[in-house]
């Protein structure tokens, strides 16, 4: 059982007209297809508990703050079943934490959860 905290929601890209074959590269040039609001799109909010596992507020790079954070995500099994590299992050109250790419992925059977990495 998970205590409800956050949603996350998984990035899809959607196929891009320039790249009629599906691999990735503009057919007429080779180059890769930069991805444009019309070719990601998130998917739905998925009820999920996070823990954050490493939090630091110190970093500086260029004289400007940045924060280095990572986080355990628990969501119930049934809800993992996309293909996704990159989820977004929010708390229960709509503030979105980030975006962040998934590190593992590990189905927990005994609990009937799956365990998210990012």
């Amino acid at each position: 059982m998970i205590i409800v905290n956050g949603y996350i929601e998984p990035k899809y890209r959607l196929a891009n007209p320039a790249d009629k074959d599906g691999d990735g590269l503009d057919d007429k040039t080779g180059y890769p297809v930069k991805p444009t609001a019309e070719t990601v799109s998130w998917g739905p909010a998925i009820e999920c508990q996070f823990v954050p596992n490493k939090r630091n507020n110190l970093g500086v790079t260029n004289g400007e703050a940045f924060t280095v954070a990572k986080y355990q995500i628990l969501v119930s099994e049934e809800a993992w079943p996309w293909d996704s590299e990159i989820i977004r992050l929010t708390t229960q109250f709509g503030r979105v934490i980030g975006e962040f790419p998934i590190i593992a992925v590990e189905h927990l059977k005994a609990v009937g959860e799956t365990q998210i990495l990012i």
